[in-house]
């Protein structure tokens, strides 16, 4: 199973919420770097190649603004994507 993490920037308030989907994420725990912080939007970024899709980061968001969204089977590669932690196209 293939598994798409998306953040929704205009939702995430990490000012507000002190990046509540860090402290609780297991893979940052474990001290690697599943959600880091962008320099230049000071918002989180979810790595897709260590997240696990567990759903806490989702869970715990007081706004709503992360999505695991999981697919039945890996598609191709997207024709066209929105940006890390975004909606994919796909052919």
């Amino acid at each position: 199973m293939s598994r798409i993490s998306i953040l929704d920037k205009d939702k995430c308030q990490p000012k507000k919420c002190n990046y509540v989907c860090m402290h609780y994420c297991p893979g940052v725990r474990m001290e690697e770097d599943t959600i880091v912080i962008d320099e230049k939007s000071k918002k989180p970024l979810i790595s897709e190649e260590l997240c696990s899709g567990c759903g806490i980061c989702t869970n715990r968001c007081p706004f709503g603004a992360v999505s695991v969204i999981n697919l039945p089977e890996a598609l191709d590669e997207p024709i066209h994507r929105y940006g890390q932690n975004a909606f994919e196209l796909f052919g």
